[in-house]
């Protein structure tokens, strides 16, 4: 029987540093961002609770933004790597981008992205969740799953997949130096 942390891929170098930096400064400089906010079943929480599960600033990248086409090609191959391997997965569709910002004392907390029509997808309940780091020029901040059982590299480039479901809870843990930045997706 497999583990689950066997559905878990990273792809190192899967964007170049270059072109991290280029949509991180970009972005960095040029947009409007958001603080993060958490939803339950029932509603958005409201910016006191949300402290409490997240402090993130986070922007949505839509189809002709910046950088749109550069992170969707990359989001893609990751994505067909990912399939080849895990061929009962089909690509349908992909939501919006979001790029999140943690500055000092950022995180998120542990939670699942079995999500339904709240951020943009069109094609149903996502797959799989594709993640971009953008840097590593920061301390803290840990991308961990399954309770624990994996943390990814992290390394500035590097994409991780995983099945947005009940079984690959992740987290961030705080950001104890320095600003982490990365894109997501997900896939239907």
């Amino acid at each position: 029987m497999d583990k689950v942390t066997d559905y878990i891929m990273e792809i190192p170098s899967g964007m170049s540093h270059d072109e991290c930096n280029r949509i991180e400064a970009y972005y960095r400089n040029t947009t409007t961002w958001d603080d993060s906010k958490f939803a339950n079943d029932k509603k958005r929480l409201n910016t006191k609770e949300s402290r409490k599960r997240v402090i993130m600033k986070d922007q949505w990248i839509y189809k002709g933004g910046k950088y749109y086409d550069q992170l969707k090609e990359g989001f893609n191959r990751a994505g067909i790597e990912y399939t080849k391997i895990h061929s009962k997965i089909n690509m349908m569709g992909m939501s919006p981008f979001r790029i999140n910002w943690y500055e000092k004392g950022g995180f998120m907390d542990k939670h699942t992205d079995n999500i339904h029509h709240s951020h943009g997808q069109q094609w149903g309940y996502p797959h799989i969740t594709i993640l971009l780091f953008l840097n590593d020029e920061y301390e803290g901040g840990e991308f961990e799953l399954c309770d624990g059982e994996y943390t990814a590299n992290a390394e500035k480039g590097s994409f991780i997949t995983f099945p947005s479901n009940f079984m690959y809870p992740h987290e961030v843990k705080k950001v104890t130096e320095g600003e982490r930045f990365t894109v997501m997706v997900w896939i239907a």
